[in-house]
Formats: structure tokens, sequence, C-alpha cells
């Protein structure tokens, strides 16, 4: 963030006349702030109450502190504070004394500056004849080493040429001159200040695994050793919210763990939101958790994983730097004595790498300390052509029989799998030869991209080179195996784990309708003896006593004969193959010898797609560890279990805390719900309807937990049908919903290739087909007036409006971005965090009454909304057991409308912002009056390119946030700016919390550019399309053997 001061520092009050604030006139008007929590503390002017609004405004007048100077000017305060009340004690004393007739010294002040130069005055030298020297003598030489720093190696003596070299490799042209001042303390001088101080300021530099102490030289420097008590680390800290990053708060969480120094660059200008990165001083034998703990503003207890890039090695035995006890040489009973030797044209080698992860290094390997341009040519010839030998190699090796291989392949398969600005990807041989060899990755966790360049800035690279890829056969006799990528420390790969499970622990199996049950001669009368027997209750009690006790009989029909159906199909298979081989190997005989063919061979044992495919889903859904809240990996299954059934009962079951209502006069700004939009919603439904309803849910469908499919109700629809709908249509006039109906199954799936945490898992509800089918007619008449009462704004899930309208609209709005003479616009792309699952049940309620439905209606929506209870499901196994107080359930049909219905209130919130006279519209947008678009939860917000306009839209998403608990993801959303000047691009960034971006990007899957799409931009897509053909085709291929 860029150091600004006010000009009225100390000078601005807040009025005490309670007048009306009419906003900010020009972006002057608006101080700079830390992050968008304080910003958007501030709501829309007219909405405020004068309190609140004199509030909001007096954090623009208070001036920002620099991270640097935020801890000097608080220790300034408390030096002061303890000065003056000396200063007044003291001059208390003096009076007393004065009033008394005694002579008394008057007070002095005692802060640093006047202590210092108190002491150098009054000190003396009894010397005679002395020689003094003065600053004009040493000027000229204090001058030339300013540029210096004193160096050395914590737990070793580099030789100076090994250093010397060593330093020009990682520093190159920054360096001027190397000299060692005494054993193992180097001087290196730079070629300028500001070089010097991009070094010191770049991080901790590592020679040999051993940390290189630096220093700025000065007139006062020390050029010996010191003896190391305390050293400075960096850490990072994972998954900490945003609205902790300012340095405040970083520093009071990390000093548990030592005294803070800094915080790095990127962390400071808010670059990278990946994680904090801050360096700590610590001291050598203290612990280092890998857990600590603070308590946040609400008093609540949150966890926060340490990563430490780098710790010291501390030797129990020496007390040394750079080794355990159990290499220390001063254990030897015997002292050994070296001899150095050193033949000509040696070259000093050297092992460099850093903790600091934007410090511009090699790739971390041993390198020769050599300036040969042409060998490093020669090295990467070699070394492509050395890969494609290697590829022939593997596919010369290919098998049938199990196969793993493992290793750095220094190539990647798909261009997602390289990133980096400079990044670039080349279709290479090996993602050939993996389809030929057919080997796929094993399951894996941990980090995802295994390499990175260590450079710094936008030159970092990272890639995904080192793999666990295995052939099917070894999948199939290990299949619960897991190779886990660890952090890769001081190295630049980082190392792996292959795990192979036994086996996993079975547990509660859910009960499931097959449809290859009614192959069973017994199933239509033993289902219908069951079905007919009579039950006492409500008709929707009655079905669901019937469905339970239908269970048992079903059971007893699959274990009688389908328990083994695959294996005994396997055998018959096996059986009919046998004699069918030996039926064609007759013929073929007599073929051969008849027409003298010697080309026809027999056939191998066919190998199934489908199989294969269902395996490797299997394979990849599988959770074998995960990374918990205390951020230890757990590869327990209970503890896997408690893991998740932590994070969701927190996600799920908690409410949110001082929420604000819906505003009426918001509401007000558009359509609301009509006498005839009332009469359609609450009419009867028929039969018809019902049956429709039920024969439209797709039969693959995941069942709820009862284990009823839409199968079993349209194979049994002559059964069942008439009381199906009796109980429907009862709870649909009633109101009233058993809790059975309405319990739900949360099955995760994968939202990222490499998941490690729970949040890498999206949660999908599998509810009951018959509450599916009561929503499912909920859905069928409110589908039908929310085109009348839903803004234009919003594309998602309204008939006759389409994702393609959204994607041109967008197309057009970023057209010209980046041009240098276009006007000023700014697009805000949101990202809303776990959207559907921390969506308001009071804020629905408050949409609901503030549309005006009725109060039946009302109470039928929050019926579904409020009832619901959760189990998970993974591993093939059920597992707790709880219920909700917010969201809304993703498998829920009723699901996408309702979140639609809330997110109107963010459109009519956009609306009235839009009316405001200080908001500019943006340049191609202006006609339309157009500030925002919405599909479901993907939101654009556009405006003019100037601060006021997109501090207002800010205002009104915060308003917005804290009404429906939906919260922008910092680390996701985006800005897009065109024709802004960098400082005012700058006070955006730092405002919002959001990263900024430039096209081509992603919007509704497809890709947006501000000029005409390249094929470039469409990489990723015909690389997965290709990956699929390819890989379909040589499986195919492959069932003829290899050749």
């Amino acid at each position: 963030m860029a150091k600004t001061r006010s000009k009225n520092v100390g000078k601005s009050q807040i009025p005490n006349k309670k007048t009306k604030k009419k906003g900010l006139n020009s972006s002057a008007d608006v101080r700079k702030t830390k992050s968008m929590e304080e910003i958007l503390g501030v709501e829309p002017v007219e909405l405020l109450d004068d309190e609140e609004d004199r509030v909001g405004v007096a954090a623009y007048d208070q001036p920002p502190l620099s991270p640097d100077s935020s801890l000097r000017f608080l220790k300034r305060q408390d030096d002061i504070a303890v000065d003056f009340g000396y200063f007044l004690a003291a001059d208390k004393e003096c009076q007393n004394s004065i009033s008394k007739g005694i002579q008394a010294s008057p007070p002095v002040l005692r802060a640093e500056p006047v202590m210092r130069n108190l002491e150098s005055a009054f000190k003396s030298s009894n010397k005679e004849g002395k020689v003094k020297i003065t600053m004009d003598d040493i000027e000229e030489e204090v001058a030339y080493w300013k540029s210096a720093i004193v160096c050395y190696v914590l737990g070793a003596n580099p030789p100076l040429a090994v250093l010397e070299g060593f330093a020009r490799r990682i520093w190159k042209d920054k360096v001027d001159k190397i000299g060692m001042v005494s054993y193992g303390v180097f001087l290196i001088i730079f070629t300028s200040i500001k070089d010097r101080d991009d070094i010191l300021a770049g991080g901790y530099i590592f020679f040999n695994k051993k940390p290189v102490i630096m220093k700025a030289w000065d007139r006062n420097c020390n050029v010996k050793k010191e003896d190391i008590r305390t050293i400075p680390i960096w850490i990072q800290l994972e998954d900490l919210e945003l609205k902790y990053w300012g340095q405040k708060s970083l520093f009071k969480i990390v000093g548990q763990l030592g005294k803070p120094i800094m915080v790095d660059e990127v962390t400071r200008e808010r670059d990278k939101l990946l994680f904090p990165r801050i360096l700590i001083e610590v001291s050598m034998e203290q612990e280092f958790p890998s857990l600590i703990y603070f308590e946040n503003e609400f008093g609540i207890d949150v966890s926060v994983v340490v990563n430490y890039e780098w710790k010291p090695i501390l030797c129990k035995h020496c007390k040394g730097m750079g080794h355990n006890s159990d290499d220390c040489r001063k254990k030897e009973a015997k002292k050994q004595e070296w001899v150095g030797w050193k033949p000509k044209n040696q070259n000093a080698t050297a092992e460099a790498s850093t903790s600091n992860q934007y410090t511009a290094l090699q790739n971390g390997e041993d390198y020769e300390l050599q300036r040969k341009e042409d060998r490093v040519t020669d090295e990467i010839r070699e070394e492509e052509e050395d890969r494609r030998l290697l590829w022939k190699e593997l596919e010369g090796l290919r098998t049938n029989e199990p196969w793993v291989v493992l290793g750095d392949f220094n190539d990647i398969v798909e261009k997602g799998e390289r990133i980096g600005k400079r990044a670039h990807f080349t279709p290479t041989a090996f993602r050939e030869c993996t389809i030929k060899c057919q080997l796929e990755d094993v399951k894996y966790g941990g980090s995802y991209f295994t390499w990175n360049n260590r450079q710094q800035g936008d030159d970092r690279i990272y890639s995904k080179i080192d793999r666990v890829m295995a052939n099917p056969s070894w999948l199939n006799m290990y299949p619960i195996a897991e190779a886990l990528f660890l952090q890769e420390g001081l190295f630049d790969h980082t190392p792996v784990i292959l795990t192979v499970y036994p086996s996993l622990p079975s547990g509660r199996k859910p009960f499931k309708y097959f449809r290859m049950w009614l192959s069973s001669p017994h199933y239509q009368k033993q289902v219908a003896d069951s079905w007919k027997g009579s039950v006492v209750g409500t008709k929707m009690y009655q079905i669901v006593t019937k469905l339970k006790r239908l269970k048992p009989v079903l059971t007893a029909i699959n274990k009688h004969g389908f328990a083994d159906v695959q294996g005994e199909e396997m055998r018959q298979e096996k059986e009919v193959r046998e004699q069918y081989a030996e039926k064609h190997k007759v013929l073929i005989s007599f073929l051969h010898q008849k027409s003298k063919l010697n080309w026809i061979k027999n056939g191998d044992s066919n190998t199934s797609v489908f199989h294969s495919s269902i395996k490797e889903r299997t394979r990849h859904n599988r959770i074998l560890s995960i990374v918990n809240a205390q951020g230890e990996r757990v590869d327990d299954q209970e503890k896997i279990t408690k893991a998740f059934l932590h994070y969701y009962k927190e996600l799920l079951g908690t409410s949110m805390i001082g929420r604000q209502r819906v505003k009426n006069s918001v509401m007000k700004e558009g359509p609301l719900i009509t006498t005839t939009h009332a009469e359609t919603l609450m009419t009867d439904f028929s039969k018809e309807e019902i049956k429709a309803a039920m024969f439209s849910i797709p039969r693959v469908k995941s069942p709820g937990p009862d284990g009823y499919g839409s199968y079993f109700f349209q194979d049994n629809w002559d059964l069942v049908g008439d009381e199906t709908c009796e109980a429907i249509a009862s709870f649909l006039k009633s109101g009233n919903l058993l809790k059975e109906i309405n319990s739900t199954v949360i099955t995760l799936i994968p939202k990222i290739k490499c998941p490690n945490k729970v949040s890498d898992f999206r949660p999908i509800s599998c509810c009951n087909v018959l509450y599916k089918v009561a929503t499912k007619l909920i859905c069928s008449r409110l589908k039908n007036i929310f085109p009348e009462i839903v803004s234009l704004n919003q594309g998602g899930f309204i008939k006759g409006r389409y994702i393609t309208h959204n994607i041109m609209i967008c197309q057009d709005l970023i057209r010209n971005y980046g041009r240098k003479e276009s006007k000023p616009n700014c697009m805000i792309k949101l990202d809303l965090q776990k959207a559907y699952d921390t969506m308001d049940w009071d804020f629905l309620e408050e949409m609901l009454h503030a549309f005006e439905f009725l109060e039946k209606f009302i109470r039928l929506i929050m019926t579904c909304i409020r009832t619901p209870r959760y189990s998970l499901i993974f591993n093939g196994s059920m597992h707790g057991f709880f219920e909700a107080k917010k969201g809304l359930r993703q498998g829920d049909p009723i699901s996408p409308l309702l979140f639609v219905l809330g997110m109107e209130y963010l459109s009519r919130i956009m609306s009235k912002i839009g009316r405001k006279e200080e908001f500019g519209y943006h340049e191609r947008s202006a006609e339309l009056k157009l500030n925002h678009l919405s599909f479901a939860d993907d939101v654009l917000l556009v405006c003019r390119g100037d601060f006021k306009s997109i501090y207002l839209l800010m205002q009104g998403l915060k308003l917005f946030t804290n009404t429906s608990g939906l919260t922008p993801n910092k680390g996701k959303s985006a800005v897009f700016c065109s024709g802004m000047e960098e400082r005012e691009i700058k006070r955006v960034l730092d405002m919002t919390g959001f990263s900024r971006q430039d096209a081509p990007f992603k919007y509704l899957g497809v890709p947006i550019c501000a000029r005409r799409i390249a094929a470039s931009d469409c990489v990723i897509l015909a690389q997965k399309m290709t990956k699929k053909i390819k890989y379909n085709s040589h499986v195919l291929e492959s069932n003829h053997g290899p050749p």
C-alpha cells in the first residue's frame, strides 16, 4: 500500500451538529483505508442514521500508518507518556524545593535523544596529547562502504572463493566487490544502496542449508561473528481470514511465537492472497508449534496453521548450528586432521536455496559457480533429448503386469500444471507416452505443484513435474493408495510419500434400491404383499412407514439372488468365453491351413472402458487423508469423519450474528407479488401434475437417506402411485412435513484436482424423492411469476433468460479494455464465498414478506428450508447426524429459485445506488443504466472508473452482505480497470481487498477477451477434449495388448 499522509493530520474533527451527510463529492474527500472491512462499514447515506454516518466518515479523517511507522508511533507514544510523567513529578519536586529555599536543578526530559546528547557532552578523557578524528575525516570512507553488507554463514566458514561465487551467482551484476574481513566474515559491496536494501528486504538466504546472516554496514558496525541466540525466520499462516491481514492483527497473532519484525511486501501490498507472510525473531531453543490460537472480535477461539519456511537445527551436544547431535563432530573420540587440496581449474560449488518465496534464486540444485552460457544451452538441449529417450524407454517397458513409475519426469501433461506470468506450454511426447502406457496418476494429496524456480515476482513459475503414476493392473491391486506430496522446504522439489492402505473400515452402509431386483420372480408378489398392509396415520406417515417396512423384503431378495451379481456375471462370462475360444481355435486352425494366412492372431481378453471409468472415479473421490482444523494431516477414518463433521456443523449449524433487516425502501425499487400471482401459487395440484413431476426426475439421480430413487416409484407406479400423490398433496396443502421426509445426505465432491482440506470438497445434498417432487411442484408455479418480479439484471434460472445473454453483455463491456485512449471504466467480478451454504434463513423469510407473498405460502417455503437434518456420506458409508441453521441445499430443486430471490435484494440496492448523482455508469452501459449483472451467484459490478463510483458499489455490497450473510471471497474476486490512473487503481485495490486482473478471464465457463478471441485462449478447452478422445482411443487399442 502506498504511504500517504493527510495535510490536516490531527486537525480534522467530527462536528457535533447532527447534519445529514451528503456523501463524498470527490475521490479526494475519501481517505485511503487499509481494507474493505473499514470502508464498507459505511452504508449508502440515505439508508443510515446520522450517528452511523458520522462514525463511518470519521474513519476517513484518520491518517493511515505504514507498517514501519505504526510500531514506531506506538513506542514513541509510550516513551512520551513515561517521560512526561517523570517531567511533571520532577518539576513539582523542583518547585517545592525552591519554595523552601533549597537550590534545585530544573527537570530534564528523559527522551532517548536528549539523554544520549547529555551523555556525550559530559564524557571526557584524561589522556593528554590525543588526536581527534572528526566526522569530516571519515566522511569519504563511510560513503564508500555505505552500500555494503556484513555477512557470515551460521554454522559454516566457507572460503572466500566459494562465497564469492555463491554471491555473484544469485545476485549477479548487483555485486561490486567481495572481501573477507575476518575468518568466516565477509563484506559485500553492492553497486547502489537501493540494491543493498532490496537484498536485505528480499528474505534470508541459505548456503548449503545454513542461513546467511546479513546486516547493513554502518560506521559502528561490528564485523565479528556474534553469539547468535535469536534468529529471524519467515512464517506463513494458512487459511487466515483477510480481515486479520493488517499488520497490527498479524503482529498480535505471531507474537506468540516470537518478536514480529515485518510483513513481506507481497502481503503488505495485498498482491497475492494465498497466505500472509511475516518475519519474526525467534529463540534458537524454543518450540515451534504448527498450530496457534487467538481470540477473535466475538470472543471465539480461532486456530491458525503455521508453516515455517525454515527452522534452526541446534545441536544438543555442542550447542552449535546447522547440525544435530547425531552428526556432531565434537562427539568423535579421536580428533581427525584434514588436509586441503585444490587442483588446477577446479570450480567451487555450493548449494543455493532460500526460504523467501519471492527471492530470485536458481533451481535449487548443486550449481557450478562458473559463467559459461554455452554450457547451460548445451545442457538444456541434452536434457530435452534425454527426456525423449526416456519416453521411448517407458513405452518399450509398458506391460499388463502391475507397474508403478514415480519420480521427476521434468515435464507436464497439460497446460494447467504450469502457472506463472512467464510460464509457457508446448505439447511434448510425455502426454502421448502416458496414454500409450496407460499410466495415470495415483490419487494424490498435499502440494499440487511439485516444483518452483524460486524466482521473484512475475518470474516465479510453479510446475507439476514430479508424479506417481501406475497402470490399471497396479491400481486394481492397490485400490486404496495415496501419494502425498509434502512441502518443498529448502528444496525446489517436493518430497513424496506413497502410502498403500490395507483396507478401509466399513462403516454404516446405507440402503439403496436397485432396479435389477425387478428380474427376480418373487419381486412383484413380495413387494405387493408388504405394501398393501394397512397403516394408521396421516397420508405422509403411511407412505413413510410402508417404505421402511419394505426395506427388509428388498434386502432379502438381494441376498438370495443378487448378493454377488458382478462375480456371478464374470463366472458365467468366463465359461462362455472358454467355450467360444475352443470353437474359435478350431476355426482359425482350419482357415490358416486352407488359405495359408499367417496374420490371423488370437484376440486378447477384452477390458471394459465403462468399469475402468467407474474405478477411476471411485479412486478420485475416495478420501484417504485430510488436513483438519488444527492443521494436522490425519489418515485415520474416525479422525477424518470428525474433521468433516466439525467443519459442516460450524458452517451450517451456526446462525448469523448482528444481521441487518431487509429494508422495505429498497424492495419498493421493483415489482411485488400481485393478487393473480398469489392465486396461482395457492392452487391445488392434480394427480397428473404430481405424476409428471415424479417421472421428470432422472432415474440415475442419487437417492436420499431412505435409499429409494425415482426408479422405485416409476417402476411400481400402479402399486404406489395413488398413495404417493395423496401424501405429497397433503403436505403442499397443510404445510406439515415429517422429519424423515426432509432428512438429507451430503455427498462430498472434490472441487479441485488435489483436495487437502475439508473446504476443498463441494457438498451436494441428496434429498428424498418425495420431498423433491413436492418442491419441484412449487417451482413449477414460481418459475411462471419470476420473470415478472426479478430484475432483468439476473439471468440465472429465470424462464426466457439464457446464459448467452450474460456472456455477450460481459464481452461487450470489456471491449477496448487496455487501450491507451480508452475512457476510465471499471468492472468487478465477484465470487461469493460458500454462496448457497451461507444464505441466512431469516433473510429469506424477510424477503418473502417484502415481496408480499401470502402467509400460508411463506410458511410452506420456510418449512422446506428450516426442517432438514444432515448426514455425511463418503467412502461408501454414512457418518454423523446434525441440524442446520442456515444455507440452501445444492440438490434441492427449490434452492436455485430461492437463491435468485435473495439476490434480487442486491439488484434493488444497486438500482438505488445507480440513481445517485455522484455515481457514474460504465461507458458502455450508461444508456441501459446497467451497473451490475448476475447469473445466480456469478456477479459483475460495473461503473465509471472513478473511486467514488466504485466506493458506492462497495457500500451497496456491504449492505447486502450484512443482511443476507453472503460475503465476497477476496481471494477469488477481481478488479478489471481500463483508462484509470495507477494511483486511483491502487486506492481501489486497497479499499476492496480484491486482486487486479487483466483480460482474458473466464466468465460462466467462457473466455472473455478485450480483443478478438485467439486460438491460444481456448488451449485448455481443446486439451481437455483431446485428452478424452486420445485416452479412450488408446484404451480401445489396449484391448489387443501391447505390440
